[in-house]
């Protein structure tokens, strides 16, 4: 007998994490954005946020081929793990050198300040992260704690 409860738990729970998924993308999308922004501003840039924000939704266009490169080992075997680390590092310095170039036509400075404007977003969005993961790690250390 089929289960009918159980395949609308598995579809509800689809749902969930899909709407997670892309909330928590357009928040980072978002985030990163205000903070380059932000960078940029501080380095007398002349862009605005929605120039920002358009040359990072263009720039991460090259993330689309993340999930072929992530799929290497399973159709080459072991053949396929040093390919995916090289495919990983070459989508990055993609990303990497098309946000560099967007945001100097955007906000309109030289190549070294916008390398560097990149370079100040990109500590702030990871020691944001990392202290909110940080935080997030001893609250649950204090939360168990008290089961003690």
């Amino acid at each position: 007998i089929f289960n009918y409860s159980a395949l609308w738990q598995i579809k509800a729970n689809l749902g969930l994490v899909l709407i997670t998924g892309w909330g928590t993308t357009l928040g980072i999308w978002l985030g990163f954005s205000i903070l380059l922004t932000f960078a940029a501003d501080f380095l007398d840039g002349k862009g605005r946020i929605l120039d920002t924000i358009t040359t990072i939704g263009l720039a991460v266009t090259p993330l689309l081929f993340l999930a072929p490169v992530m799929a290497l080992p399973n159709i080459l075997g072991s053949l396929g793990f040093p390919l995916r680390l090289m495919g990983i590092l070459l989508l990055f310095f993609w990303v990497s050198a098309l946000i560099v170039i967007g945001l100097k036509a955007a906000h309109k400075f030289s190549l070294d300040r916008s390398i560097f404007s990149l370079a100040i977003s990109a500590f702030l969005f990871f020691g944001i992260v990392g202290g909110g993961s940080l935080l997030f790690g001893l609250q649950l250390i204090v939360l168990s704690s008290q089961f003690l």
